[in-house]
């Protein structure tokens, strides 16, 4: 389970702010919810290359896959 708590606390006012655009904004909630599907066909081709694991987490580590997350978490993708 997600919670706020796994960021800092400016990170938390961000995760809010994020939360809040989603729910308000049909455009962002569209362009948000377009970037989550790429990124997890990125994911998928991760697990599908010659060392899964550390691909994956190469690709959840990258600046790309903080937003992901944080994008995934506030939209609720991410429970």
């Amino acid at each position: 389970m997600f919670s706020r708590r796994i960021y800092t606390l400016a990170g938390q006012g961000t995760y809010d702010d994020v939360r809040k655009k989603m729910q308000r904004e049909p455009d962002f909630a569209r362009t948000a919810n377009a970037y989550m599907s790429e990124f997890e066909q990125l994911l998928k081709r991760a697990a599908a290359g010659a060392n899964p694991a550390a691909e994956t987490r190469d690709q959840l580590l990258s600046d790309r896959g903080k937003v992901y997350t944080t994008l995934a978490h506030a939209s609720g993708r991410l429970a």
